[in-house]
């Protein structure tokens, strides 16, 4: 009898938050806005409290999440040279 198992990987993110924050948390660089669990660009109240957001973390930290290759044709006004 075989048996199909699902493997969950550990899920390892440094700039994950440890605890939940508080419903409303601005971000204090960017101002994007924390509520029920996600970041979005809604804007905050004034009186929230302020924290760096993952993305802002890690901007500040120079720790890119990916990168992003372009290939092909560009018009020549957008091509750099090197």
């Amino acid at each position: 009898m075989r048996h199909e198992k699902r493997i969950v990987e550990f899920e390892h993110d440094p700039y994950k938050a440890r605890a939940h924050l508080k419903d409303p948390t601005v971000c204090e660089s960017c101002k994007a806005t924390y509520r029920e669990g996600r970041w979005t660009w809604t804007a905050g109240p004034a009186d929230a409290p302020r924290v760096l957001c993952p993305a802002c973390q890690r901007t500040r930290d120079r720790y890119p999440a990916g990168f992003v290759t372009l290939r092909g044709g560009f018009p020549p006004s957008i091509a750099t040279t090197s």
